[in-house]
């Protein structure tokens, strides 16, 4: 039988008993180390390993970009013109569409999204609507309950074929705000104020759909006067904190 030298039964044993973050030295035919060469076994770590890059996150890497919402004042409804009705008392009949484009760039995470007016007296008549694409940040009040509207993931979806012809709620019911995390300050009808809303939630971060341009709406409702679908002129300031 061949004996196996001291000095390399010694090496065996030692790799034998390290952890295994251990490195085996190569053993040649002649049953001494090779000096030159070794090997790492699997799970051993013979060298550090590379530091993996850390995951980003809302808190800690967001950025913030601004814009503007302007508007000159509206005065009237466009009853009856395309999907819209004619006047009826109380009732959801006609809306005026607002639209702005939004600087969050193609495929990016919105963590939170602000909005500030810089009059304190913005007046609605009769209610209003916000949305980003199709998702209802702020809405119902009292122009309709807020689960009238179909929702995804918890985020209402705006879809006016549901409210048209459907009557007013109640004339001081609070406006939905989404996620409830911010403040949610909103002129009531008829009747002057300031405009603050945020929103920073869990269901903003899969709120968007990647890759396409995306844009905030303002829907002005009314139900018969000549007044209706009115608004103020307004400058409204946008703070968007965004994870690309």
């Amino acid at each position: 039988m061949r004996l196996v030298p001291p000095l390399a039964a010694a090496l065996f044993l030692l790799a034998a008993g390290c952890s295994e973050y251990g490195v085996r030295p190569s053993i040649d035919e002649g049953g001494d180390p090779v000096d030159d060469d070794f090997d790492v076994w699997p799970g051993s770590h013979g060298f550090d390993d590379e530091e993996q890059p850390r995951e980003k996150s809302c808190a800690e890497d967001a950025t913030l970009l601004t814009t503007q919402m302007t508007a000159d004042a509206t005065k009237e409804c466009p009853w009856g013109i395309g999907d819209n009705l004619e006047r009826l008392n109380e009732y959801n009949q006609a809306r005026i569409v607002e639209r702005w484009e939004v600087p969050i760039p193609p495929g990016a995470t919105l963590c939170s999204i602000s909005f500030r007016s810089v009059q304190d007296s913005l007046t609605f008549d009769d209610h209003i609507t916000l949305t980003l694409d199709d998702n209802v940040l702020l809405g119902g009040g009292s122009g309709y309950p807020i689960d009238r509207l179909d929702a995804i993931d918890g985020v209402p979806q705006w879809d006016w074929t549901r409210i048209v012809g459907t009557h007013f709620a109640e004339r001081d019911d609070p406006y939905f705000c989404l996620g409830d995390s911010g403040p949610c300050e909103v002129p009531q009808t008829e009747t002057p104020g300031p405009f603050e809303v945020a929103f920073e939630d869990d269901l903003l971060q899969s709120m968007l759909e990647p890759d396409v341009a995306h844009e905030l709406a303002l829907r002005t409702f009314g139900d018969n006067d000549d007044g209706d679908c009115e608004h103020t002129a307004f400058a409204i300031e946008v703070e968007m904190w965004v994870l690309e």
